[in-house]
């Protein structure tokens, strides 16, 4: 259990993240906590690394690695990751808290029936697997302690710290693939070594035991395999087996007569140095002169650690961002004085902390910083400082830093040179009357009156396949006969295979990718994958792409859904591939929807097996901080191919911005997120945008209904997004070949990290029908809000400046822009007909709310403004006719048409009545963060303002459904 002292670090793929909170406050703070790490004690000084060895350097014939099998068959530790018959629950606090207050009242008389949650272990009980070890002199470990070294090991996590409780995951293993701690957070850096793999496991990283046999280290014997799985997937077994430890190394130090205090093990200061031990290990006495004792690193003397440090959390929830400032033993006291905060729910404390009778007496958990420092005892001098010079000491490594001067001075006899070995072996006090002033212990949950607490999550996986058409075939991301582990019966099926297939890394040969690959027990069927977008060489190193495949064949059409988890799925460009008889299809879907939902890929013709791609390797910001999930993926049998394929374009007007949720509509959630960072979306697609209200002719249902209930006969999506510009819907250009550009030199962009529209392939050969709404922002219609409305500048002179320039622009550069997009349309879709919405007079009256009350005036806009507004609109109006009206003429003859819902809107513009579009909306979205906002305005307003509500997006779903019979659609 034991490992040597190891320097701060950095944390690997499978560490934890430590939230606390300070009782009484409610002050949280969040960070990134190495996993302590513990190896069997050796007699150089824990800081010096080991030579480096590589896995293919070890004795004895290693595995082959399979492509394709998320397992390291080359691993060294015992339980592997990526194994989805291995799924480790993650418990809540309030479970780790029972478990440990059982064992702290020899209570812990759990019987875990046969699989218990998936495990594959035969019946046992967690208290007699691994049985407690009487402490020296009686008395037992009391529940904070071990509270704490969960807290301070893993956060309480026995899964991956990427699981939430009540889900399962991937089990929590300490640097598994052996990646030196210094590089952790350089994923350029990443190297599997397996002969440095940690193999700490769970809430309390056990780690002695725990390699696979036949690559232990010296002197370590594995433990039996069931031992080591239940350790592993089982919580309350690995409490029980901690405990185990953590006991042995108090009585190793009570049989050298060291203590601490009066040595009453209820006092929680008394174990200071059994739980220094239980961290880096104890040094048996060997001879005289040899040291023996407590090692360097975790003395509260060793300059690694600040002179003037304060208790740790004491007052101070933010300690957890920088743990490696404190010594092992302060930090564990420190938790169990201040416990972990909750990580799901509502704030508060994670477990009871340990009491004192005052703050001043709980302050001095933390000893004086000189208390284990004698120079007659252990060559420690507190009034001089020695460089650490021996070569067992020395760094090994280009760019590893030196040993900092310090206050050991403890001379290696065999070189004459300071070496760090300053260990101490003796008894200590601090506390006058430790009876008194020493902590107490809290117990929460009393023996025989509380049972293990429920199960919960805040991330329930979809266990129900009504919400998908019948006939439906599903083929999710792991095989039909393993398990669900979930809260509630979640039925597994699966009508074909999931595979990936792994990059081999070039540096090296390994198969880094699937170090960064996790499991999840959420989505559909209550499990789904992982990983990171990347691009460039590492995303070369660290691809992963799956395929899922269809086990019968289809000859014929088929709509294509995919399953998008409610949480571990972040990418705004997740690049799917179709396999269909006519060629590979690419469709770009966003993932962060925040629900379980089926999202549309398209319906496409199929021959054979049908197959779909995705792989890590994305565009956008691929810098490996959003997650990339792989889900399952179903096939609906269609009787043909849909009469209506469907793709709405364009800005804010046909995404439906301001049509939600102000009257009570929503957006899509993957539209409206992460409001002012780099990762933000406020495309605001609308479930009440005006192409979803649109009836096509041959129904009386819209076409939103009748893509919400997987009409056989529709396949519809909407890309537009809010504030687009004509250079947005552009596609990108072929290798070797130039961009395409529009009338204003620009080459093709997205939005809010997403591809440009006409990028994301929904547009085919297949597509009948693109409606489309541009050339708003192109005019600079927000400038002329932010500049003129707005303010008080917005006078007559202002209005006669303005109107030259804009109309300039309209003419000269929103037209031929538009004019591009049209285009570049046809070229994708070549047998669509092709559908420009106008836009509406946003201001038909003056907002006199005296007269008018009710009215929702954001200003009050002179009559001249609200005329030149509108002029303006009809100037805009007549260019974009004009342009479909050339592109209709020889020698483009394209199929494309015009509505213009001006005169069905009337005046029921911003204070008209019945009022149909947005004034000034105060609060913004959650993609446009809380200090987003219409660009420009000042004070800030949602990008909702100025847009069509409800009632306006209903106006002009009216006006295309009546257009749209007289302009020959459906053919």
């Amino acid at each position: 259990m034991t490992d040597t002292e190891l320097g701060p670090g950095r944390p690997t793929a499978d560490e934890p993240r430590v939230t606390t909170v300070t009782v009484g406050t409610g002050r949280q703070s969040a960070a990134h906590v190495p996993v302590e790490r513990r190896t069997p004690a050796r007699p150089e000084q824990g800081h010096a690394p080991s030579p480096r060895l590589t896995a293919r350097a070890m004795a004895g014939p290693r595995a082959a690695e399979d492509p394709h099998d998320p397992v390291d068959a080359d691993r060294t530790c015992s339980v592997a990751r990526g194994d989805v018959r291995t799924q480790v629950y993650q418990p809540t606090p309030h479970q780790v808290e029972w478990a440990a207050d059982m064992l702290a009242q020899g209570r812990l008389d759990l019987e875990r029936p046969a699989n218990w949650k998936g495990s594959g272990l035969p019946a046992y009980a967690p208290n007699r697997m691994f049985p407690p070890v009487p402490l020296a002199g009686g008395g037992r470990i009391p529940a904070q302690i071990l509270l704490g070294i969960t807290a301070q090991e893993s956060n309480m996590w026995q899964a991956s710290r990427h699981t939430v409780e009540g889900l399962t995951g991937n089990p929590l293993i300490g640097n598994y693939y052996g990646i030196p701690f210094k590089v952790a957070a350089d994923e350029n850096k990443w190297d599997v070594d397996w002969t440095h793999a940690d193999c700490g496991y769970g809430i309390t990283q056990v780690t002695d035991g725990m390699r696979m046999a036949g690559r232990t280290k010296p002197g370590e014997v594995a433990l039996p395999p069931d031992q080591q799985r239940a350790i592993a997937v089982d919580y309350a077994a690995n409490l029980a087996a901690g405990a185990r430890i953590l006991a042995e190394k108090w009585n190793e130090q009570a049989a050298y007569g060291m203590k601490v205090h009066d040595g009453d093990p209820a006092r929680p200061e008394n174990w200071f140095m059994a739980v220094w031990a239980y961290n880096s290990g104890f040094y048996a006495r060997e001879g005289a002169g040899v040291p023996w004792g407590l090692g360097w690193l975790n003395n509260p003397a060793n300059a690694h650690y600040a002179e003037n440090r304060h208790p740790f959390l004491d007052g101070r929830p933010s300690d957890a961002s920088h743990p490696q400032d404190w010594p092992y033993p302060e930090k564990v006291l420190g938790w169990a004085a201040h416990s972990i905060g909750k990580t799901t729910g509502k704030n508060g404390a994670g477990f009871q902390p340990a009491w004192w009778n005052t703050p001043e007496q709980r302050a001095q958990v933390k000893p004086p910083r000189f208390l284990f420092c004698l120079v007659e005892a252990n060559d420690c001098d507190q009034r001089r400082t020695f460089v650490p010079d021996d070569p067992s000491v020395m760094p090994s490594k280009p760019g590893e830093k030196p040993e900092p001067p310090s206050h050991c001075g403890h001379v290696n006899p065999a070189t004459g040179k300071y070496d760090l070995k300053c260990w101490w072996h003796g008894s200590v006090e601090w506390k006058d009357d430790c009876a008194t002033e020493c902590g107490n212990e809290k117990i929460r949950f009393n023996a025989g009156e509380h049972g293990n607490p429920p199960d919960v999550s805040a991330h329930q996986p979809n266990c129900q396949a009504e919400d998908l058409p019948q006939g439906v075939l599903v083929v999710d991301d792991v095989p039909a006969d393993v398990p669900a582990i979930t809260p509630t019966a979640c039925p597994r099926r699966s009508d074909g295979t999931f595979a990936f297939d792994f990059a081999k890394d070039g540096q090296t040969g390994d198969y880094l990718s699937k170090a960064d690959l996790h499991q999840i027990g959420g989505g559909f069927g209550g499990h789904f994958w992982f990983t990171h977008s990347r691009a460039g060489a590492l995303g070369d190193r660290l691809k992963v792409t799956g395929r899922w495949e269809l086990g019968r064949e289809l000859d014929g059409w088929a709509r294509v859904m995919v399953h998008m988890p409610n949480h571990g799925a972040h990418t705004q460009q997740a690049a799917y591939t179709v396999h269909t008889a006519d060629g590979p299809k690419r469709r770009t879907l966003l993932q962060r929807t925040e629900e379980n939902r089926w999202v549309p890929l398209g319906a496409f013709r199929f021959t054979g097996r049908p197959r779909v791609e995705l792989s890590s390797v994305t565009g956008g910001k691929p810098d490996g901080k959003e997650d990339i999930a792989f889900d399952a993926v179903a096939f609906q049998p269609l009787p043909g191919k849909p009469r209506h394929q469907v793709v709405v374009l364009g800005d804010s007007f046909a995404a439906g911005e301001g049509a939600s949720p102000v009257d009570g509509a929503k957006y899509y959630p993957e539209s409206d997120r992460m409001g002012l960072t780099a990762y933000a979306n406020a495309c605001h697609r609308s479930y009440a945008a005006w192409s979803r209200k649109t009836r096509l002719p041959d129904s009386r249902h819209t076409l939103g209904y009748r893509t919400d209930v997987w009409d056989p006969e529709v396949d519809a999506h909407l890309l537009a997004c809010s504030g687009a510009r004509t250079q947005m819907l552009l596609p990108t250009a072929a290798p070797g070949q130039e961009p395409v550009r529009n009338a204003f030199g620009l080459a093709a962009e997205g939005q809010h990290l997403e591809p440009p529209q006409l990028d994301k392939g929904f547009l085919d050969e297949n597509t009948t029908l693109v409606l489309l709404s541009i050339g708003g922002n192109d005019a600079g219609f927000a400038d002329i809000f932010a500049t003129c409305f707005a303010t008080d500048a917005c006078h007559e002179n202002l209005v006669l400046n303005l109107d030259a320039t804009t109309r300039k622009r309209i003419t000269d550069k929103v037209g031929p822009s538009v004019k591009t997009a049209l285009q570049q349309i046809a070229r994708a879709a070549p047998n669509a007909k092709i559908v420009l919405m106008g836009y509406v007079k946003l201001f038909t009256a003056s907002c006199d709310t005296t007269s008018q009350p009710g009215q929702t005036a954001f200003y009050n806009p002179e009559a001249g403004e609200v005329e030149w507004m509108g002029k303006i609109t009809l100037h805009l109006r007549d260019t974009l006719a004009s342009v479909v009206k050339e592109l209709r003429e020889w020698p483009d003859r394209m199929d494309v048409h015009f509505t213009d819902p001006i005169e069905r809107f009337g005046s029921r513009g911003v204070c008209g009545n019945p009022e149909a579009v947005n004034a000034g909306i105060p609060k913004p979205t959650r993609g446009e963060g809380a200090k987003g906002g219409f660009p420009g305005l000042n004070p800030l307003v949602s990008q909702q303002s100025f847009h069509p509500n409800e009632l306006g997006t209903t106006i002009l779903a009216d006006a295309l459904t009546t257009d749209l019979p007289l302009f020959g659609y459906p053919r």
